[in-house]
């Protein structure tokens, strides 16, 4: 398992927190924790650049309002750390989202995350959205691709909405490891976790592609994600803020890709697109 730089920044406006976030996730950061005072980042050790990180503040006039300290995160038990701080999530009065150490309160859809340093619990806004789009969306014997599965929170329940096979790719080692235990403790087989980047695309064409990643990840490899769909497939798209809708409606349109249906939350965004008929 890599070690982490954890870099904590004191800022407690949401809309700062949210902004800052985006940078981050572009410049490399994989994950993040908000309290109401302080924003923590977590990058991996070897891609940590200080002066970067400086320059990239300063780029965007936030180095007056911002100060940050740094600290070196060794690998970790994750389990006890996150049953210091976690708390089941529950969307639209249907899907439980909890940890093993939790009880089950019985909703229709119980799915049980056990994190390592890959991050998607449902407690981020973009995730919790794209749970609520998937509700939204028929996955009955649907063939799904899964694009930055993290801790396969999103093809659990997936499978768990009756879908006939996930392709869940990841380019971190401890995501798609990760990804498979998670898909044991919550019995689902038809997962088929990928660890590697694009060159592990797959050649088939999907019903339902999901990617709740960045807006550069997403705005990078929507060409190839288009044309891994059918006519009637559906692309959740996520992990980007509102100021960017825009950016990537553009480049689904240049892909005659249309939305469909659209959530927003705290200033983050997720989108449904279709193909248009040609």
């Amino acid at each position: 398992m890599k070690n982490y730089v954890a870099v904590q920044f004191n800022v407690a406006d949401a809309d700062i927190k949210d902004f800052l976030c985006a940078l981050l996730a572009d410049a490399g950061f994989e994950g993040f924790e908000d309290t109401n005072t302080e924003l923590k980042a977590f990058i991996p050790n070897e891609l940590f650049d200080i002066v970067a990180l400086k320059e990239l503040l300063t780029e965007f006039e936030l180095t007056k309002n911002i100060g940050f300290t740094t600290e070196e995160i060794l690998p970790t038990n994750w389990n006890a750390e996150w049953e210091k701080n976690f708390q089941p999530v529950y969307v639209a009065n249907k899907i439980q989202i909890r940890a093993s150490f939790h009880a089950n309160e019985n909703y229709p859809i119980d799915i049980v995350i056990d994190p390592k340093m890959s991050f998607g619990t449902g407690h981020h806004e973009t995730t919790f959205m794209m749970s609520e789009m998937m509700l939204e969306t028929d996955f009955d014997h649907k063939t799904v691709f899964d694009f930055g599965s993290g801790t396969g929170i999103l093809s659990i329940l997936a499978a768990k909405l009756g879908a006939e096979s996930v392709y869940a790719l990841d380019h971190e080692e401890w995501a798609y490891h990760n990804c498979v235990e998670n898909a044991l403790l919550n019995n689902v087989s038809c997962i088929e976790a990928v660890y590697g980047d694009e060159e592990k695309f797959p050649t088939n064409t999907f019903d339902i592609i999901l990617a709740n990643i960045n807006r550069n990840i997403i705005a990078k490899n929507l060409a190839q994600l288009a044309l891994l769909m059918k006519p009637e497939s559906h692309l959740l798209i996520s992990g980007f803020l509102i100021s960017d809708t825009a950016y990537l409606l553009d480049i689904a349109a240049k892909n005659y890709l249309k939305p469909l249906n659209r959530k927003e939350k705290n200033g983050w965004v997720c989108i449904s697109l279709a193909k248009e008929n040609l």
